[in-house]
């Protein structure tokens, strides 16, 4: 008859580093949705005059991309082993007053007293919530 040893540790190791690559790829996946589902606004170049009077979108929708720093600065890290998040860098500044990129993205996301929401990140997790759950759980 033949030995079988079981290495419980390294049966776990395994598991735990398969699980955390499935966790980076589906990051991976959500964040590049995100990215791509900004819509154009067609107004980096313009002056800022015309920045005021162009179209901001309509609450509830994505906000459109104006100067683009929002999407450039949307990035997934691993605060934990099995936890991943997706969303702006916290640490990217925009250009005045102290106001990160993830304070005008929470704003939009959530919206203000005087400012209607412009969700993104919500609605990127909920189109991609059927892909991220085939990501987790194939081998």
């Amino acid at each position: 008859m033949k030995r079988v040893d079981w290495h419980p540790e390294r049966f776990t190791r395994q598991m735990e580093g398969h699980q955390a690559a499935r966790l980076d790829k589906a990051a991976i996946h959500l964040r590049n949705h995100i990215v791509k589902s900004f819509p154009d606004s067609g107004i980096q170049n313009a002056t800022k005059g015309q920045r005021r009077m162009s179209a901001r979108g309509r609450p509830g929708q994505i906000p459109l991309v104006q100067t683009g720093l929002l999407r450039s600065s949307m990035t997934h890290d691993q605060p934990d082993q099995f936890v991943r998040r997706v969303g702006p860098a916290a640490d990217k500044s925009h250009a005045g007053g102290g106001v990160t990129i993830a304070d005008i993205a929470l704003w939009l996301e959530l919206g203000t007293r005087k400012m209607a929401a412009h969700p993104f990140l919500r609605p990127g997790l909920e189109a991609k919530r059927a892909d991220i759950g085939r990501i987790l759980t194939t081998p």
